[in-house]
Formats: structure tokens, C-alpha cells, sequence
């Protein structure tokens, strides 16, 4: 439960900015309707809708057995989630702020950059990720200190973590983009060049 705090606070620490900037902003994510009316097979059909509730219940009751009987207490949580912990809840503060900084690029190069320069753009920005790890490690280390003889697991840590994050987002939201969605002024859906 303490890892699900922490998630859950990681999630609300990206959608409260993403969604904030969405809306002062106008963008939105949306389905290209000119593409889909040309090829119906990019609906959901019931055996999509099917096979998605049955792998959401067959996770749902794996998960419910790792749920013991009697819940803890919600401070038992917090402290076994670090969050009571300053150290820790300053580094996470950071840790989101560079992991968000991070992501909004990603959107922007997956789904609003012309088709031609989508996968040059990755690669920069995937490289520009790994050197986010750097900065955010000397952040850290003059806010809380240097980490001692785990410097070099820390920095390996947030390089890897960051780089890998930018190349996972950058797939999944390419994947939508070869879908028909593409991130669009709220009035306007054909700004965005191919």
C-alpha cells in the first residue's frame, strides 16, 4: 500500500501541471475523424471492448491476492511509503519535477512534430533526458547532501530512469499517433503538419 501512496502521488504531481497547462493552453488529444471516416477498422469492436475488461479483471483478482485481510493503519502507510521521511519527500519532489519536464516534450515531439522529424527529435530528446539525471543528481546533492559510496548506482539510476522514461512515452504516444490521434488547438485539428 505504501508503493500505491507513492504512485498515486506521482500521478497526481503529473496531472495536475499537464492538465493545468492543457486547458490554460487549449490543447487537446483527438482522434483524426477525416482518417477514421476513410478507414473503419480503426473502431473498437466488442471483442476489443471484451478482451480489455477481461484483462483488467484477470489483473483486478491477481492483485486482490496480494490485499491482506486487515488494512494497516493510513500512518503505518505513509511511513512505509518514505513519504513521512523529509530526505525522501524532498528527493521525490525533485524527482517529479525533472520527470515532468521530461514528459512534456515527449507529448508534444509524439504527437504535434511533423512525421519527418518525429524520430530525429526522439533521439535528441532521449539523450537530453539522460542529461536531466545529471542535472536533477546535482540538484539533489546540493539540497540533500552527495549520496556517499551509492553516487554512482544514483546517477546510472536517474540517467537510465529518465532516457528510458522519455523512449517509453515517446513509443506508447507514437503508437496513438498511428492510431489517428494528434494534439490540436481546441477550436483547430488540422494545424499540425504530417
Amino acid at each position: 500500500m505504501g508503493m500505491g501512496v507513492v504512485w498515486f502521488y506521482g500521478f497526481i504531481i503529473s496531472y495536475i501541471p499537464l492538465k493545468s497547462a492543457a486547458w490554460a493552453f487549449g490543447w487537446r488529444i483527438r482522434l483524426d475523424n477525416h482518417e477514421r471516416k476513410h478507414d473503419e477498422s480503426k473502431r473498437y469492436a466488442i471483442r476489443d471492448i471484451m478482451l480489455g475488461t477481461t484483462i483488467l479483471a484477470v489483473t483486478l483478482a491477481i492483485g486482490k491476492q496480494f490485499i491482506p485481510g486487515k488494512l494497516p493503519d493510513w500512518s503505518e502507510v505513509l511511513i512505509e511509503s518514505g513519504l513521512s521521511d523529509p530526505s525522501f519527500l524532498t528527493a521525490f519532489l525533485i524527482f517529479s519535477v525533472v520527470s515532468l519536464l521530461v514528459k512534456l516534450p515527449c507529448i508534444w515531439i509524439a504527437l504535434a512534430a511533423a512525421e519527418t522529424s518525429v524520430l530525429s527529435l526522439s533521439i535528441m530528446w532521449i539523450f537530453c533526458s539522460g542529461v536531466f539525471g545529471l542535472i536533477e543528481l546535482g540538484v539533489l546533492i546540493l539540497v540533500l547532501g552527495p549520496p556517499g559510496s551509492e553516487l554512482a548506482e544514483v546517477l546510472l539510476a536517474l540517467t537510465l530512469g529518465h532516457a528510458s522514461m522519455a523512449a517509453t512515452m515517446i513509443a506508447v504516444l507514437y503508437g496513438l499517433r498511428r492510431f489517428g490521434y494528434r494534439m490540436c488547438r481546441k477550436n483547430e485539428f488540422r494545424l499540425i503538419p504530417r
